[in-house]
Parts: C-alpha cells; structure tokens; sequence
C-alpha cells in the first residue's frame, strides 16, 4: 500500500515536490511549469535589450494582453486596464499598521510638513494679490500716503503669517491624525467600499 494518496493527472504540470502532500494548493500559488518557462523566456528578453523592451515590445506585448483579456471577459479594451491589486473587499479588510517613531523622528518630520506648507501657502500669488487688494480701500487721501502704506503692509503681513502658520498647523494635525490606525481602517473601509459599489452598479447596469 502506497504512503501516498494518488496524484492528480494534472501535478506533471507543476514543480511540487512528489514526496509532499498539498492538502491545500492555494497557499501560496504554485506556478504551473509553463508559467514559469514563460516568466524565463521574458526576463531574458528583458536582459538582452531592456530599452528595447520597455521602449517598444513591452506596451506592444501590454496591448496584445489587454486585447486577449478584453476578448475573454467580452469587454472593450479601450477601458481596460491592469492595476495593482486593490479590490474593494481586499481594501476593506486590510489592516491599519502604526509605525511607531520615535520622538526626534517625529519632530523632525513635523518640521519639514510644518515648513513646506508655510512656504507653499506663503508664495501662493492668489494669497497675495488677496491681501494687496484690501490696502487701498483703507487710504485716507488727505493722509501722507507712505506712511499708511507702511502701516496697512505690516498689518496685512502680520495678518497673513497667522493665516499662514494657521494653515501649516492644520497640516500637521491632519498628518497626525492620518497616521492613527482608527483614522487608516475607516479609510480603507470607505475606499473598500466605494470599490465595491461601483463594481456592484457596473455589474448591475452592464
């Protein structure tokens, strides 16, 4: 009697070791032999001349594959596409991982958010130009002209560097926030679930 169960007809087509029983073979994915004769055959294309691949064959070999897949799922392949995985349901049940830093990190982190918005906003024209307008609805004519000017500047200047640390420092909470797990699970769970609407509409009016 046999210490094994008898293979299937179709293992030849597969590299697993015979002396090991696979009582579930979606675990990991096994890639059949002409998979990866295949993948074999590309990375060797792709050594021998790389420009040439990702230059020309590599979209015409994309266009073929989005032809063939199209032609299976009777689709049109000019809206088709290859994404990386990101279904919803996938999306929706991923887990949120807090990379804990430690607290020099953070600060310094902080810091470069805290200055690339304050320089953003502060060289934002339209920000400008808003504040400039303001100035000669509050000239007196009959008062010397410099002076106000000088004073009604300063004032707006001041004014704009509030608006402006303001908007730096709604920046940092919103990064602080972002990075908290229950913050990042309802993210995913929202995005999951748009995903999964629209693949049920797309289902249901197609």
């Amino acid at each position: 009697m046999s210490a094994f169960p008898r293979r299937s007809e179709l293992a030849h087509h597969w590299s697993l070791d015979p002396n090991t029983v696979f009582l579930n073979h979606g675990s990991f994915g096994a890639c059949p032999k002409a998979v990866l004769e295949k993948q074999e055959r590309l990375r060797a294309q792709i050594e021998s001349d790389p420009v040439r691949f990702y230059e020309i064959e590599g979209d015409e070999m994309w266009a073929e594959s989005l032809d063939v897949l199209s032609e299976f799922l009777n689709a049109d392949s000019a809206g088709m596409a290859f994404v990386p995985n990101a279904t919803g349901i996938k999306m929706w049940f991923s887990s949120s991982e807090f990379t804990d830093l430690d607290k020099k990190t953070r600060s310094h982190a902080w810091r470069e958010i805290f200055s690339s918005a304050f320089i953003t906003t502060a060289l934002n024209p339209k920000s400008i130009v808003f504040f400039l307008a303001f100035i000669p609805q509050f000239i007196e004519p009959e008062l010397p002209f410099t002076t106000q000017v000088v004073i009604l500047g300063a004032t707006f200047f001041v004014l704009a560097i509030i608006s402006v640390l303001g908007y730096a420092a709604l920046a940092i909470y919103a990064g602080q926030q972002l990075h908290l797990p229950l913050i990042q699970r309802w993210t995913h769970r929202i995005g999951g679930g748009l995903l999964i609407g629209a693949g049920g509409m797309t289902a249901v009016t197609s």
